[in-house]
């Protein structure tokens, strides 16, 4: 563990996908040490609610793993990993924020942090990461799904600044700052993600 301020912590979590691999799935409402109400995936810019998330291996040949989301309403959510890449998994939390599990690949720390980092552990206790599934406490979770019930959106648009915008609609509008990936796109080489959707069926 190592303590980044006064309610500000991290843990590396270098077991987490041989114990996914192991159990055939990690449910993050089941294997995380708190209260939960609901969880915020967050992905590049995208912020999906959801109920729980969970991380299953994909494929015979383990070479991918997906996140499945049980998104708010009619919302559905995957993410599927190259598994081959050197990740790591860390539950981290900011001052101030809620606790959030996050992971990163190597060549996303080398691509993307590495000049301003001297490790992964120090991106992501800064906060600095491309993915991470936030968890909402029960008090602070019905706020979020209500604001997720009153949107056709697949997802909220999470801007630099700590806002997060609740489209009232489709994302046209927010096109330029969504990840193509989740747009009918790909997503950069160096990330480490072979496939995603996010979608509802409103």
């Amino acid at each position: 563990m190592a303590d980044h301020g006064d309610d500000g912590w991290l843990y590396h979590l270098p077991a987490f996908l041989d114990e996914m691999h192991e159990t055939g799935a990690h449910s993050v409402r089941e294997n995380v040490d708190v209260e939960l109400g609901g969880v915020l995936y967050h992905h590049r810019g995208a912020r999906v609610p959801a109920f729980n998330a969970t991380f299953v291996p994909s494929g015979d040949d383990a070479e991918t793993f997906d996140l499945e989301l049980d998104g708010v309403g009619s919302r559905s959510a995957w993410v599927r990993f190259d598994a081959t890449r050197e990740w790591d998994f860390f539950l981290t939390r900011a001052p101030g924020d809620a606790p959030c599990l996050a992971w990163m690949c190597d060549t996303e720390f080398h691509e993307e942090e590495a000049e301003q980092f001297g490790s992964k552990q120090e991106s992501i206790a800064m906060m600095r990461f491309s993915f991470g599934v936030y968890l909402q406490s029960p008090d602070a979770w019905p706020d979020i799904e209500q604001q997720a019930r009153e949107t056709d959106a697949p997802c909220f648009v999470y801007r630099p600044g700590g806002r997060t915008l609740v489209p009232e609609g489709d994302l046209a509008e927010y096109e330029s700052v969504l990840p193509p990936e989740l747009l009918d796109g790909t997503a950069p080489p160096f990330l480490g993600v072979v496939a995603a959707e996010v979608d509802t069926d409103a």
